[in-house]
């Protein structure tokens, strides 16, 4: 009897072991979505026909799923099938990454059928348990989907307990190896745990506000020294007016490489110039870098504007910057129809206007620098007599590179022989030929463009010019 009640112990134990060693099963599929692989985005799968599309609504057209496909499939192959959409790993191009989120429930048919699924919240904890060597943009996908807050019995018991427990192992996972996941993808990780421990749906705009915190908390510790966060630096304009730019993690090689390979598929007809980073935005590098500033993270390029370092122009034209108030996006123009930007910690792409994550409207162009400048020299002088004058003239700065002065002289009598003029760049020299009212003008260009115009007037009196009644320069 003894020998049965060890036995019987001992099946027990053995039993109870290998029930809390299993993983998270998925829940029976219902009869009625027979289909169980994921749906295949043929037109993305076909790249001479993906090579025909030239904006980011035809692309997210093609990959549309039928409504009756949608349907068909099992919970867990219609999940796939949502993690396998080709802008599913566009996340990184939106300053709030939720942003496709809302972009993919909104158009596409297979998560308008997963939001509409009873058995979703069940078969998402299920599939993240047992599927933790996703790759790393279908593994910071899901953790953002499920973070939404969009299904919202994932903050309830039990599911919640279950979601934690996985959410907790692959953020542990992930803090161990640094040099592979950088704060960028332990990120979603640690929103989930944040958000679970709350026991409550969050709405999109919290989660996303609960992303930057783990950024900023996480930027700062890693950038302390000496006592002093480090997390930001100074920024000046061109006239000198400050503000502050900021400092972030760097992603590591791993995600660099995964974040390239995903737009330079998607954007076969584009031009990768620069890799993906977060060291960097669209607003830093149109704005400030392109002008020599430092590499930083700038949320704003309004500072430019308040002592018109930068200026409006009417085209592309010589413009350095192009802001599209329609997607709030920041460019170079490099012709009427092509842009050079950063795509968020994406790479930085050369492309056409409409071949980019976003939908681009309402452009503004500008140009870098001053419209205010002056001309200095004498402005009381006499004409010449038997022996020839010459008088001075300049702007007090030196050209940059692509721009360059253009001077005029418009005399009492509007005839060229009132006047001899010699003109070098940023200083002109005039020998006057007649008594008047001289107009000197100087107009500064641009790569091409009029960015501003000085006049001066000078007086020319009938006087005999001799050593004790030169005036002086």
């Amino acid at each position: 009897m003894k020998r049965f009640f060890l036995f019987f112990s001992l099946v027990c134990i053995a039993i109870g072991c290998t029930v809390d060693e299993q993983p998270v099963m998925p829940v029976q599929e219902d009869e009625i979505h027979p289909l169980d692989k994921a749906y295949v985005y043929e037109a993305f799968e076909s790249k001479d026909f993906w090579k025909t599309l030239s904006s980011f609504e035809e692309k997210l057209d093609a990959c549309q799923i039928p409504v009756s496909t949608a349907a068909s499939l099992t919970t867990t192959a219609l999940i796939q099938t949502c993690l396998n959409h080709p802008f599913a790993g566009t996340y990184s191009a939106y300053p709030d990454e939720f942003e496709i989120i809302k972009i993919l429930c909104n158009h596409n048919n297979a998560f308008k059928e997963l939001l509409n699924r009873d058995d979703a919240a069940k078969q998402l904890v299920a599939f993240y348990a047992n599927n933790t060597d996703l790759p790393l943009c279908e593994m910071h996908f899901l953790e953002l989907l499920m973070g939404s807050g969009i299904f919202s019995s994932l903050f309830e018991e039990p599911l919640s307990f279950q979601l934690k427990e996985a959410a907790a192992s692959q953020l542990a996972y992930r803090r161990m190896m640094p040099d592979r996941y950088s704060v960028h993808s332990r990120k979603t990780a640690e929103l989930l745990v944040r958000e679970l421990e709350k026991k409550e749906a969050p709405t999109i705009t919290s989660a996303g506000n609960q992303l930057k915190r783990i950024e900023a908390s996480s930027y700062q510790a890693k950038t302390k020294a000496s006592g002093d966060l480090l997390y930001y630096i100074s920024i000046y304009t061109a006239y000198g007016y400050s503000f502050y730019g900021y400092v972030f993690e760097e992603l590591t090689a791993n995600e660099i490489t995964q974040h390239d390979l995903v737009y330079t598929t998607l954007y076969p007809n584009a031009t990768l110039i620069e890799h993906s980073s977060t060291s960097y935005n669209d607003v830093s590098y149109a704005w400030n870098m392109s002008m020599g500033g430092p590499e930083c993270w700038l949320t704003s390029y309004t500072p430019f504007l308040t002592d018109d370092t930068y200026v409006t122009v009417p085209s592309y034209v010589g413009a350095d910057v192009v802001y599209y108030y329609g997607g709030d996006f920041s460019a170079i123009p490099v012709n009427a129809s092509t842009l050079i930007s950063k795509w968020e910690i994406g790479p930085v792409m050369q492309h056409a206007i409409n071949d980019c994550p976003y939908t681009l409207s309402s452009p503004t162009y500008y140009i870098y620098g001053s419209e205010s400048f002056s001309i200095s020299g004498p402005d009381f002088v006499y004409p010449n007599t038997s022996t020839p004058y010459t008088y001075s003239y300049s702007v007090p700065f030196l050209t940059s590179p692509g721009s360059y002065f253009v001077w005029s002289i418009d005399g009492p009598n509007e005839l060229s022989s009132d006047y001899s003029m010699y003109v070098s760049s940023d200083d002109l020299k005039v020998v006057f030929n007649d008594t008047g009212e001289f107009n000197l003008w100087c107009r500064y260009y641009y790569h091409g463009i009029c960015f501003g115009t000085a006049s001066y007037l000078v007086l020319v009196v009938n006087s005999e010019r001799n050593e004790d009644t030169e005036p002086t320069e």
